[in-house]
């Protein structure tokens, strides 16, 4: 759920309720909090040279964003934080759909929204390549 946009992800959770067993468990993946600040501190500063990009992309490509996004735009942060979710539309990636961006969650907003849904057993910040967090749902009973 890293890549997605709210309508398309609430629309996959739906259908993932429906095909998991009562009592079945989901581990899915979202980008979090920290990832998005840590991005938007890196982007607003301009501290990533060219070479410290490919680098970086080399070292995890799940991480990287389009530099033209707007993630360093106040009103980013903004809307992140009242809403608790982000969807970064960038130039998109060669062979995907171009529904295929990047995608924020703040653990709030998976806890409400999610939580409708799916109880939430567990949010583990970073638990994948110190970038994406774990989100451990259980379909009710």
């Amino acid at each position: 759920f890293t890549h997605l946009p709210e309508d398309m992800e609430l629309a996959w959770l739906s259908e993932l309720q429906r095909v998991t067993r009562p009592g079945g468990h989901l581990l899915l993946t979202v980008v979090g909090r920290d990832y998005f600040m840590s991005v938007r501190e890196k982007r607003s500063a301009k501290s990533l040279t060219g070479r410290m990009k490919r680098l970086r992309m080399l070292l995890n490509p799940a991480c990287m964003f389009d530099p033209r996004d707007r993630i360093w735009d106040p009103r980013a942060v903004e809307h992140f934080e009242q809403t608790g979710f982000y969807y970064l539309r960038g130039s998109g990636t060669t062979g995907l759909p171009g529904f295929y961006q990047g995608s924020f969650h703040t653990e709030q907003y998976i806890r409400k929204r999610w939580g409708a849904l799916f109880d939430i057993v567990d949010v583990v910040g970073k638990g994948i390549g110190n970038c994406q967090d774990l989100v451990l749902c259980r379909r009710r009973g």
